[in-house]
């Protein structure tokens, strides 16, 4: 997934000095997308709340290149998604939006609908 991303030069994607981290329940992978700290997450937890969409793969993105922020603005902005589409992860609560993968589907065309997903969200949410 992290590599589909990199080698999509239209959101200058990166991992560089940055790495996957085992959490308690799940998984996080760390990325620079167009010099928005980011990660992908995979997470056992969410996947199981009653009052969360039903993936276990979540996104979420910071203000500029501090990964470990996201602003008032941004966290009002995401708040305006529906609900259940939306996901607290983390000592600072940073907010992360559902991505949902295709049923009876290739590893590849699973990873494109992802991406397609993170970028659409990321235009939302800037624009």
């Amino acid at each position: 997934m992290c590599e589909m991303l990199k080698a999509n030069k239209a959101i200058n994607a990166d991992t560089k000095n940055l790495r996957a981290t085992p959490t308690r329940t799940g998984y996080n992978r760390y990325i620079w997308i167009n010099d928005h700290g980011s990660a992908l997450v995979f997470d056992r937890k969410a996947w199981m709340n009653k009052s969360s969409a039903e993936t276990p793969f979540w996104f979420y993105f910071c203000d500029g290149k501090d990964c470990y922020i996201q602003s008032e603005d941004l966290k009002a902005k995401l708040k305006k998604l529906p609900a259940y589409e939306i996901e607290s992860f983390g000592n600072d609560n940073k907010i992360a939006v559902a991505l949902y993968a295709p049923v009876n589907a290739q590893l590849d065309e699973i990873a494109e609908s992802l991406m397609a997903q993170i970028i659409d969200y990321m235009k939302k949410i800037e624009a």
